[in-house]
């Protein structure tokens, strides 16, 4: 059973309001990223499709520490399944690594890489950032992240009543018990 992660404290402050946050994630244009979250699990989801470049992934991490405090998750998971293509440098990922961690505290985090080159990538950020990022795992699937954090159910929604969503709707994911 997973301990649950302390409250997210803002460190310039308190906390804005959840309105305020949401307005300030969503600016009217497409996303290459939208987040969900599964309750019962106290997991954040985060999925990035299309074409991922050092500025949008910058931006999605950004985002991830908004939609953090919004959720205050006990997991991460950042899937990258769907990217079409990663056009993300080594430097850009060695600066994210070296960054302070946008979900605080000792919590597991799951970046799930299917292609070989952001695997690599991937592993190379876990490299750099494992002080900061024990529990930082890299897997190839989204069952093997499941199966890591030992979730058999689990039901996401999206964050923010929907508004992150991209224009194709992403239906919710819904696990069942292995038998």
């Amino acid at each position: 059973m997973l301990s649950p992660a302390p409250e997210y404290k803002n460190p310039l402050g308190a906390s804005p309001p959840k309105a305020e946050i949401e307005s300030q994630l969503i600016e009217g244009r497409p996303l290459a990223y939208y987040f969900e979250f599964d309750s019962s699990n106290r997991i954040l989801r985060c999925r990035l499709e299309g074409d991922v470049t050092d500025e949008s992934l910058k931006e999605c991490c950004e985002a991830t520490g908004k939609y953090a405090a919004l959720t205050n998750p006990d997991v991460g998971i950042m899937d990258f399944s769907n990217v079409g293509s990663f056009n993300v440098s080594s430097q850009t990922v060695l600066d994210l690594a070296r960054r302070t961690p946008v979900m605080p505290g000792s919590r597991p985090r799951v970046l799930v890489a299917a292609s070989t080159q952001i695997y690599g990538l991937a592993r190379m950020f876990q490299l750099y950032g494992s002080e900061e990022r024990p529990e930082l795992h890299v897997v190839r699937s989204l069952d093997e992240a499941y199966t890591l954090l030992g979730v058999r159910e689990s039901q996401f929604e999206p964050v923010g009543g929907g508004s992150a969503i991209p224009s194709r709707q992403v239906p919710t994911l819904v696990r069942k018990a292995r038998v």
